[in-house]
C-alpha cells in the first residue's frame, strides 16, 4: 500500500529560495502532500506561493512562531490526516527528485529502531555543506565520516544531523513527540535528537541521495547570533533528558569557565560577552528549562 508522505516547509521571508524549493519537491517520484507554514513573512513569499503553487497548502501564521513551533503546526495537521512519513525541509533546501522515495525505503527496512533519516547535505557548489560535514565529523564514527566524505554510497549511523532535511516516520513522532517550544530558533533539533536517544531510536544518513542547502558556507559571527547560539548551547545541556541534573550542572559550569578563560586570554571579547550573557540567561530561565526536561521524558511530548 502506498505510504502517505507529507512535506512540511516553514517559510519566513523566503522569496529568494521558495520557487526553487517547491519546484524541486513537486518533482518527487512518489506522491506527496506539501504543507507550507509561513511565519508571517514581510516579503512576497506568500504571494509567490498563492500565485504559482496552487497545489500547495499554505498555512499563514499571525506571528513568527520560530522553526520548531511552526513545524509543530504542520506535524499536528499531518498526523491528524493519517500521515505515515513527514519530511521536514528548510525553505533554502532543494531535493533530488527521488530523494524522498529513497529515504522512505531506508525507513521501511528498519522502522522501529530508526527515528530520523537524512540525505547528504550539499552546498550549491556540490561540496558537502559545511555544517553537515562538521556534524558528521563530530557525531559519526571515523569510518562513517571517511565514507561520507568520499561519497561512498551506503547508509550510515550518526548521533546527530541538522534538521535542514529530516524524514520522520509516524512512530518517531508518536513516540518522541513534537519540537520543544523552549527552543524558538536554534537548538530545537539538538533537543529533539536527545529525546530520540532517550527512547532508543537512531539516526541514519542515506549517502546515495542528497539535498542542496543553499546557505552561506561559513558561521555567522554577529554578536546577536553568537548570543543565541551560546544560549542554546547552555539550554540544551541542562534540558538533556539523558543527563542527570548534577551531570548537566558540571557540564555547563565547565563550559562557562573554560570558554570564558579561553576567550579572555585570546582577546576574543565578542565571544566572551556572548558566553556570559548566555550563562546569565540560563539561570534566569532555569525553572522553565527543568520543567521542559520533565515534559520531554513523556511519550508523545508536546503533541
Amino acid at each position: 500500500m502506498q505510504k502517505k508522505v507529507y512535506v512540511i516547509i516553514v517559510t519566513y521571508n523566503g522569496s529568494k529560495w521558495i520557487r526553487k524549493c517547491l519546484d524541486a519537491v513537486l518533482k518527487s517520484t512518489i506522491p506527496i502532500n506539501v504543507l507550507v507554514i509561513d511565519n508571517c513573512s514581510t516579503d512576497n513569499t506568500v504571494e509567490i506561493i498563492k500565485a504559482e503553487f496552487s497545489v500547495i497548502r499554505l498555512l499563514e501564521q499571525q506571528e513568527n512562531l520560530g522553526f520548531g513551533r511552526a513545524n509543530n503546526v504542520g506535524l499536528r495537521l499531518a498526523l491528524n490526516e493519517g500521515a505515515d512519513y513527514f519530511l521536514l525541509l528548510n525553505q533554502d533546501a532543494y531535493v533530488e527528485n527521488n530523494m524522498i522515495e529513497k529515504l522512505v525505503d531506508v525507513f521501511e527496512s528498519d522502522m522501529y529502531k530508526t527515528g530520523i533519516v537524512s540525505p547528504l547535505h550539499q552546498s550549491v557548489e556540490s561540496n558537502l555543506d559545511f555544517g553537515f560535514q562538521d556534524h558528521v565529523k563530530r557525531y559519526a564514527s571515523s569510518e562513517s565520516y571517511q565514507a561520507i566524505l568520499s561519497r561512498k554510497e551506503g547508509v550510515y549511523d550518526t548521533n546527530f544531523v541538522n534538521a535542514a532535511c529530516w524524514l520522520l516516520c509516524r512512530n518517531t513522532v508518536e513516540t518522541v513527540g513534537l519540537f520543544n517550544p523552549l527552543f524558538p530558533h536554534y537548538g530545537e533539533d539538538n533537543d529533539f535528537v536527545n529525546r530520540l536517544k532517550y527512547f532508543g531510536l537512531g539516526i541514519r544518513i542515506c549517502a546515495y541521495t542528497f539535498v542542496v542547502h543553499d546557505r552561506e558556507q561559513s558561521q555567522d559571527l554577529r554578536l546577536g547570533k553568537l548570543i543565541k547560539r551560546e544560549t542554546v548551547s547552555f539550554f540544551k545541556h541542562f534540558s538533556n533528558v539523558n543527563s542527570s541534573p548534577f551531570k548537566a550542572l558540571v557540564t555547563v559550569l565547565d563550559k562557562w569557565i573554560r570558554e570564558t578563560i579561553y576567550y579572555l586570554i585570546t582577546g576574543r571579547w565578542k565571544r566572551m560577552w556572548a558566553v556570559n550573557v548566555a550563562w546569565f540567561s540560563m539561570w534566569v530561565n532555569l525553572v522553565a528549562i527543568l520543567k521542559a526536561k520533565r515534559n520531554s521524558k513523556m511519550k508523545g511530548a508536546y503533541l
